[in-house]
């Protein structure tokens, strides 16, 4: 599917003027979400603070390729503080909730130009923290919306993982489900 983009960003393209490309992510975790760009300082977009994560902030690379198939995308934090490390392995119910990540146009002066283009969205899977010296290294993987086609639900109508989900603790929808389960003999 090809990338469609607005008329302010063509606009830009088409003239002599200098841009610079940016990537924003947005990582939909239970607690807060977490929404970061390549760039240093803080960008305001679609009523979203994103945070600069600069050179810290590992490259992405993503390949477009013709066929229908599940396209895995990796992404890397460096140089996290060992006692802050904790806080990514304390969030462990990550697994299957959003992730996204845009290319933004910035022009010369660090304005963005139109509305960022959404280049890959999907859960998030898998975290793995990989320790230095002083510093740690957290990698995240996040396959495209396809795996959703290729998985069985994980989760219950029960009023646990009705919560879980939500986030909401007073969420009382599926509490009544287990009473009303119970064997009917016609």
């Amino acid at each position: 599917m090809p990338l469609e983009s607005d008329a302010a960003l063509d606009a830009l393209l088409a003239g002599p003027a200098i841009y610079r490309p940016a990537v924003f992510v947005e990582l939909d975790f239970l607690d807060a979400p977490v929404r970061a760009w390549s760039g240093r300082g803080s960008i305001l977009w679609a009523g979203k603070v994103f945070v600069g994560v600069g050179l810290l902030g590992e490259g992405i690379r993503l390949e477009r390729r013709g066929g229908v198939e599940v396209e895995t995308l990796q992404l890397r934090l460096n140089g996290v503080p060992l006692e802050n490390k904790a806080l990514a392995m304390a969030s462990h119910l990550y697994q299957g909730r959003d992730a996204d990540v845009w290319l933004a146009h910035l022009t010369e002066a660090g304005s963005l130009v139109g509305d960022p283009l959404l280049l890959h969205s999907g859960p998030m899977d898998f975290m793995v923290v990989t320790e230095g010296a002083e510093t740690a290294s957290i990698t995240l993987s996040v396959p495209s919306e396809l795996i959703r086609l290729n998985q069985a639900l994980r989760y219950f109508y029960t009023g646990e993982d009705q919560r879980s989900l939500t986030g909401d603790a007073n969420d009382t929808f599926f509490d009544f489900i287990p009473k009303e389960t119970e064997e009917i003999i016609w």
